[in-house]
């Protein structure tokens, strides 16, 4: 039979279906001159003019006939094709107009990202030797840090095991200030806050007015460490987020009931008939005559300072700070989650994006008992007290995590925990420790009989969860002469 020679538009067709538009540039020649005759009157497919033009551009050996071995040869290139175009795919975009799914909509629900389950639910506990007489324990960025408020010595550890002591030339970020302080950590990024008169007059940026500028200090991996005293009032709470840093801060230029006391008169409360704060207008009456009606702003005073509803501020990198102008009254934490922060209002939670617009999320499900603490952890953030509520809230809404519906019941009083990449650890009482790497699986295991030795009136336990192991930080004794005994719980492979 004659054979029949590949066409122009049949070769262009099958370079457009089978190869990007980088590719096809110099190929149509050679494919015409590596074109196969058939032994049939007919074209080859599309598919096989796509192998013959991948042929073609790798310089393959040219005559191959379309006999049946020959057709199976081509079945082995067009596989070749396929994972060249996946290949090619992969990086230049795809190749073929392939629909993605839709976007699942957001729920009402909380969206949490769950950490990877762990292979194993057991802590191993051992104690650590404790030198230290008034020791103070936290993980910091990427290691534990010990130190003691008396001597100010420092020892820092990775895995809770191994310790190294602190010398003059080390690194220091300033532990101690941020362990005698306060401080707040998400990731990498750690941020301490402390006032320099409390602590005494060596802390580093101490101001001459007692009580009015925190010192703010950014603790970042790799990078110095940032040390401010950026607006006037105390720091209450600050969250790390992805976009920065946000602190809610506490008006110190009023004390509330001297004030009103100093216009109306002592005993004023008893008598007290109207009240209001409306427009930035203070209007108070009462049943024996007196009245105030005072212009907030006339007053020096501006509307975070009412009542100590607080102030909000914002900054990208720790150093430069922005007041927020519309932040939530009455805020009191606020955490950074992945995609913004979460504030607390009362029995409410808001949401930023952006650190400087909020939106509310509504009332929290169920009754706050008051002993809930809010952390940055899965993404979002844990409302618990330890024991029963664990509550996660995104921007999204709120949910509840599976296994707080599975936990048996726990003591009346609070929880002593903490939250890191290894979990949530609960000290829920004498009789058991609460573990779980997600929220999902869990387990409660005996507390060491001598752990479980605490005196009521001591100082709280401190929990310090770390990668893979935690610390535990316990008293005995009693306040007047607490007994301190720090603990290591190992996660076995």
């Amino acid at each position: 039979m004659n054979g029949r020679r590949l066409t122009d538009a049949q070769i262009s067709q099958a370079l457009r279906a089978h190869l990007p538009e980088q590719a096809q540039a110099g190929l149509r020649e050679r494919v015409l001159d590596a074109a196969v005759t058939t032994t049939q009157e007919r074209p080859l497919p599309s598919f096989a003019v796509g192998a013959l033009a991948l042929r073609g551009q790798l310089g393959w050996a040219e005559g191959v006939r379309t006999s049946r071995w020959a057709w199976v040869l081509v079945a082995a290139i067009l596989a070749l094709v396929a994972a060249a175009a996946i290949f090619v795919g992969s990086q230049r975009g795809p190749l073929l107009a392939i629909q993605p799914p839709p976007t699942p909509i957001p729920t009402p629900s909380a969206e949490v990202s769950l950490p990877a389950v762990s292979p194993s639910l057991e802590l191993t506990w051992t104690k650590v030797v404790l030198d230290e007489r008034s020791p103070r324990v936290a993980w910091i960025g990427d290691r534990f840090v010990l130190v003691d408020e008396d001597s100010r010595a420092v020892r820092t550890s990775t895995d809770g095991a191994s310790w190294h002591a602190l010398q003059p030339g080390d690194p220091d970020p300033g532990y101690y200030e941020l362990l005698m302080g306060s401080f707040a950590s998400r990731q990498d990024d750690v941020v301490g806050w402390w006032n320099s008169q409390v602590r005494g007059p060596d802390v580093t940026n101490a101001t001459p007015q007692p009580f009015v500028r925190d010192v703010v200090r950014i603790v970042r991996p790799r990078a110095e460490t940032t040390a401010t005293t950026p607006f006037k009032g105390r720091v209450g709470s600050i969250g790390i987020g992805p976009l920065g840093f946000v602190a809610r801060v506490h008006s110190t230029l009023l004390d509330w009931d001297a004030w009103v006391t100093s216009k109306l008169g002592p005993d004023w409360v008893p008598h007290m008939t109207f009240y209001s704060y409306e427009d930035g207008i203070l209007r108070i009456e009462t049943d024996d005559g007196r009245s105030l009606n005072v212009v907030w702003a006339d007053e020096g005073f501006e509307p975070g300072d009412f009542q100590d509803r607080g102030f909000g501020w914002y900054s990208p990198d720790g150093e430069r700070w922005t007041a927020i102008p519309d932040f939530p009254a009455d805020v009191t934490e606020v955490v950074g989650v992945s995609d913004g922060f979460i504030a607390q209002v009362g029995d409410e939670m808001w949401h930023s994006s952006d650190g400087m617009t909020w939106r509310n999320l509504g009332k929290a499900p169920g009754a706050w008992e008051g002993s809930e603490r809010i952390l940055s952890w899965m993404s979002g953030a844990l409302v618990t007290d330890g024991i029963g509520r664990f509550d996660v809230v995104t921007s999204q809404g709120y949910t509840e995590l599976p296994m707080a519906s599975e936990l048996p019941a726990g003591p009346d009083s609070s929880a002593a925990f903490g939250t890191g990449s290894l979990g949530l650890v609960s000290i829920r009482d004498e009789r058991g420790i609460l573990f779980t790497p997600n929220g999902v699986h869990w387990s409660i295991e005996p507390m060491p009989a001598e752990m479980a030795e605490v005196d009521t009136p001591g100082p709280a336990s401190t929990v310090a969860v770390g990668d893979r192991s935690v610390l535990v930080l316990s008293w005995a004794g009693t306040r007047e002469a607490p007994i301190p005994s720090l603990w290591l719980g190992i996660l076995e492979p």
